[in-house]
């Protein structure tokens, strides 16, 4: 069976197809392992800090797939895993403390709006004073 294609151009014989191909394993699994790994850190922020979760330059073994926490990496890896210049990370590192969600510091650092879906699909923020931690067992 031929694969699914998409038209290119205006309505009526198509100009040009090609063919629409699904994302490689390895961004689909990684994707799968943010949404996991978001999940775990809005369920218990406690935990995703000792996993390191969002925190690449920590070099700890959880595999969160490639989220980066707003709130406390530094410049370097926000810019690296966020696709962002330096000095937007910067910009996100001097304001981060006075924002209360994801939007909220995008808007304040000035980080382009072309830059924010790749910022979002990475970004995570954790809360400033979460609760305390729940110690019941797994």
């Amino acid at each position: 069976m031929a694969p699914p294609t998409a038209t290119i151009g205006s309505p009526g014989p198509p100009a040009h197809t090609c063919p629409i191909k699904p994302p490689p394993p390895a961004a689909s699994a990684a994707r799968c392992r943010r949404h996991h790994a978001r999940a775990l850190a809005t369920r218990d922020p406690h935990l995703a800090r000792r996993l390191g979760i969002g925190r690449p330059d920590l070099g700890l073994d959880y595999d969160d797939g490639g989220l980066v926490e707003l709130g406390g990496a530094p410049a370097a890896t926000i810019a690296r895993i966020c696709g962002l210049t330096r000095t937007e990370a910067d910009r996100i590192v001097t304001t981060r403390a006075t924002s209360r969600d994801l939007d909220e510091l995008l808007v304040a650092a000035d980080v382009p709006v072309s830059q924010w879906g790749m910022v979002r699909d990475r970004a995570l923020l954790h809360p400033q004073n979460p609760p305390p931690p729940d110690d019941r067992p797994l």
